[in-house]
């Protein structure tokens, strides 16, 4: 009796043994499963049986999936690479399908980088970037851009879909930009305020409350009036010092209509004006 008492644990832990193997972690090997039709041990229970881990993988996300773009206006998607199982190596990114027609009627997109390189279970990311046009698609629509990597017979994808804004809107932009001008001189701008969407009504342009140092500024008229499918423009005149370092400068105007705002920069080079 005190001898069968001894055995059965022995007996209790031989079967654990063989009824437990532990599941692998994702990404690494050997891969274990319990798998239809595993075989009956020696003892008449079911086994596990190994299986064979998938062969070196990756994945595509997009992040954010979807994106609304006034027309005019760029929007980004941060495109992810994951590798599984090991895989390492050069992915080659493209998109599809190819733009109708130039910018700015017709909405583009490229993604940047155009290769990335994956180490064995290690990530990476390149960025798409999509213009929205002014005419294609339509406000209100949008068009599903499919990313795609690859690298030797492995070709992955994912999807990012834009749409065109059809919310009434208005944009800024400065030219010409940027310029160059030197200490004690001027660079004068012209700041456009364009209509987006039927957009009509007044936007206030507004410079930063700060006393000028280096140079000094002046936007006028700070108040203008856009008609829907129009636009309207003021002058932005930066004066310089003639103390002002030589160097790259900017400027940001900002404009207000309603709960909408928008900003613009004004890039300058200050070069010395002795040789």
């Amino acid at each position: 009796m005190s001898f069968r008492i001894k055995i059965l644990p022995l007996v209790a832990l031989l079967l654990l043994a063989i009824l437990y193997v532990p599941s692998s972690v994702p990404g690494t090997a050997p891969c274990s499963q319990l798998a239809s039709g595993a075989k009956h041990g020696f003892l008449g229970f079911l086994v596990p049986s190994a299986a064979a881990c998938p062969g070196p993988e990756f994945t595509v996300t997009a992040n954010p999936s979807s994106l609304t773009i006034n027309p005019g206006a760029t929007g980004t998607s941060t495109i992810a690479l994951t590798s599984l199982y090991g895989f390492s190596g050069t992915v080659s990114l493209s998109t599809s399908p190819s733009p109708l027609c130039p910018s700015p009627n017709c909405s583009t997109w490229s993604i940047n980088p155009t290769s990335v390189t994956l180490p064995p279970n290690g990530t990476a990311a390149s960025t798409l970037t999509i213009t929205a046009g002014t005419s294609s698609p339509t406000p209100g629509n949008g068009v599903n851009v499919t990313v795609s990597g690859t690298s030797g017979n492995l070709t992955r994808s994912a999807i990012v879909k834009f749409t065109t804004s059809s919310t009434p809107d208005f944009t800024l932009s400065a030219y010409p930009n940027p310029q160059t001008t030197q200490p004690g001189a001027t660079a004068t701008y012209t700041i456009l305020v364009t209509s987006i969407n039927g957009f009509s009504g007044t936007v206030n342009l507004q410079t930063p409350l700060v006393p000028c140092s280096t140079y000094c500024w002046n936007v006028n008229p700070t108040v203008v009036n856009v008609p829907a499918g129009g636009n309207a423009t003021s002058i932005l005149i930066i004066t310089t010092t003639t103390g002002i370092k030589p160097g790259n400068y900017q400027f940001t105007v900002f404009g207000f209509s309603g709960g909408l705002s928008h900003q613009v920069t004004a890039y300058f080079n200050v070069v010395s004006s002795t040789p």
